[in-house]
């Protein structure tokens, strides 16, 4: 995928936020479990959410993180853009440390017009979108479990535990 694992299980754990209903509250263990993530690692990324003001946390017996803010109002570009930049897409597709018009790689034509439709796609959907596909669809946000990862007790791929 063209994102980063911390903005993918960004993007579920909001999803499975916002599935829940409006103004729902878990513990990051909560939503780790729920995706199938390790709460460790799905702990850093809840800080970076926080401070990037689309998560908001609260301490104590019932606290646990919220959005910030209207999940109508929060596009999936907001949230890859605070974890990985607002440049994330502008590399070269192949890698390339110099891609431009002038020395272009041979896919170079065609990642700028997925590139375009890819952030408009991100730029129009928001985490209410999303999540009531959820609700309402049945649309997952986890790993299934296959007979291998039930039997090594695995709930679906290594995450590094740290950033």
């Amino acid at each position: 995928m063209i994102v980063s694992k911390t903005s993918e299980y960004a993007l579920r754990a909001l999803i499975y936020l916002v599935s829940q209903g409006p103004g729902a509250r878990l513990s990051a263990d909560q939503l780790a479990n729920a995706i199938g993530a390790q709460p460790p690692f799905l702990a850093k990324i809840v800080q970076k959410l926080v401070k990037a003001g689309i998560l908001d946390s609260k301490r104590g017996p019932s606290g646990g993180v919220s959005l910030a803010k209207a999940a109508g109002s929060v596009t999936l570009w907001q949230v890859i853009s605070a974890l990985q930049g607002p440049t994330f897409l502008e590399g070269c597709i192949l890698g390339l440390d110099t891609c431009d018009p002038n020395h272009p790689c041979p896919l170079h034509g065609d990642w700028l017009v997925i590139r375009r439709q890819l952030l408009s796609l991100l730029q129009s959907k928001t985490l209410q979108d999303l999540g009531q596909r959820v609700r309402i669809n049945g649309a997952r946000v986890q790993y299934r479990r296959t007979r291998e990862s039930s039997k090594s007790g695995s709930d679906g791929p290594k995450v590094p535990k740290t950033l």
